[in-house]
C-alpha cells in the first residue's frame, strides 16, 4: 500500500485514534452471558495468570434455581473452553514459553493493502507475513474463520485486536499475503457502538509499524455460531427447561405422540421366516415394541428398552456404545 493512500486513510479516521489507547478492564464476573462479547475481555485474557478468578462450576446433582444462572454457568465454561488454549498460548508468549506446537504466532506482519466493502465493518486487511513464525517454524495458513489476535504493541497483546482470517495466498514473489477481517464488536464497553469501535481498530493497524498476529488453537467458527445462538436464546421461551435446568421428568410423551398418531413399526419387525421388513401401522398406545403375534425383531431387550423410553418421555438420551448395533 502507498504511502499517500496509507496517510488519506489515517487522516479520514484520525477522529477516533486517540480513542484507540484505551484498555479496558471489567471484572468478567460483572457482565452477563447475554451481553459478554465472543471474543476474551481483557481481565480474561489475564485470567490464566490469576488463580483469584473462578469459573462456575456444573451441579452433577440437582438443578438450577433460575434459567439464568444454567444459562451462565454454561455460557461461561463454553466460552472458556473456546479461548483457555489461546490465552495460554499468549501469555506462554509473552513469557517466552511457547511451544511451538501449542500455537501459530506471526511476527513482524506488515499491512500492504485495504480493501473496502459496501457496509460495515467492510474493511479487509492484507498482511504480509513471514514465511516462518515467531518460534522459527514454517507454519500452515490459517483456515478461514480462524480467530486472530493482534498486538500493534510489540508483542505485548496487551489491549489486542480481534479478527478472522478470511483467506491466504501467496504473491508473484511467493510471499504469504493473509487477509483478515477485523471483527466489527470489540469489548472495551465504552459505550460506543460497534462501527466506531471497528475504527478504531482499523486505525490501529493502520499506524502500527509492525504487527504480531496470533491464531487461536481452537477453530473459532465451530464456537462462534453456538455462542450467538446462546445470547439470542430467550430464557422464557426456552425448551425442556424442567429437564435440564430443573433437573425433573414431567413424565409425558413428545408432543407429536398422541392418542391419534399412527406409526410405521415396520422397520422394527418382520414377517416370521423373512428378513425383509414391511409396512406395519398401529397406534403409539395400540402397539410398544414388543413380540407380537407372526412377526419377530431382530432387537434385543435392552434396545426394546430404549425405544419405549423415547415413545413415553419427551426428553430421551440413547447412549450405544460399540457392539450395540446403534448403526443397524
Amino acid at each position: 500500500m502507498c504511502s499517500h493512500t496509507r496517510n488519506h486513510i489515517q487522516d479520514g479516521f484520525g477522529f477516533v485514534l486517540a480513542e484507540s489507547n484505551r484498555v479496558e478492564t471489567h471484572d468478567p464476573s460483572f457482565i452477563t452471558w447475554v451481553k459478554s462479547p465472543l471474543v476474551p475481555l481483557m481481565s480474561e485474557m489475564a485470567s490464566v495468570l490469576s488463580p483469584n478468578v473462578k469459573l462456575p462450576v456444573a451441579k452433577l446433582i440437582g438443578g438450577y434455581k433460575k434459567i439464568e444462572d444454567y444459562m451462565e454457568t454454561y455460557f461461561r465454561l463454553l466460552k472458556e473452553d473456546a479461548f483457555a488454549a489461546l490465552k495460554k498460548g499468549i501469555s506462554d508468549f509473552v513469557k517466552g514459553k511457547l511451544n511451538n506446537r501449542d500455537m501459530v504466532v506471526w511476527s513482524s506482519v506488515s499491512v500492504i493493502g485495504v480493501h473496502f466493502g459496501k457496509t460495515l465493518p467492510g474493511m479487509t486487511f492484507g498482511l504480509l507475513v513471514n514465511q516462518k513464525k515467531a518460534n522459527k517454524t514454517s507454519p500452515k495458513p490459517p483456515l478461514p474463520g480462524s480467530l486472530l489476535c493482534i498486538c500493534d504493541s510489540g508483542g505485548s497483546f496487551i489491549n489486542p485486536i480481534w479478527a478472522t482470517a478470511e483467506s491466504c495466498e501467496q504473491d508473484s514473489k511467493k510471499q504469504k499475503i493473509l487477509f483478515i477481517d477485523v471483527m466489527d464488536s470489540s469489548p472495551t464497553f465504552s459505550g460506543n457502538n460497534n462501527e466506531l469501535q471497528s475504527l478504531e481498530s482499523w486505525v490501529r493497524i493502520l499506524h502500527a509499524e509492525s504487527l504480531v498476529v496470533a491464531e487461536s488453537p481452537a477453530y473459532y467458527r465451530a464456537y462462534q455460531p453456538v455462542m450467538k445462538a446462546l445470547q439470542s436464546l430467550d430464557p422464557k421461551t426456552m425448551p425442556f427447561q424442567e429437564e435440564l435446568v430443573h433437573v425433573k421428568s414431567p413424565g409425558k410423551p413428545p408432543a407429536y405422540l398422541n392418542s391419534s398418531t399412527i406409526l410405521n413399526w415396520g422397520c422394527l419387525h418382520a414377517s416370521a421366516g423373512s428378513n425383509a421388513s414391511g409396512s406395519f401401522l398401529a397406534g403409539v398406545d395400540e402397539l410398544k415394541v414388543k413380540s407380537l403375534s407372526g412377526f419377530t425383531t431382530p432387537l434385543d431387550p435392552t434396545q426394546i428398552d430404549a425405544i419405549n423410553h423415547v415413545l413415553e418421555n419427551r426428553l430421551a438420551m440413547i447412549q450405544g456404545p460399540p457392539g450395540t448395533g446403534w448403526f443397524e
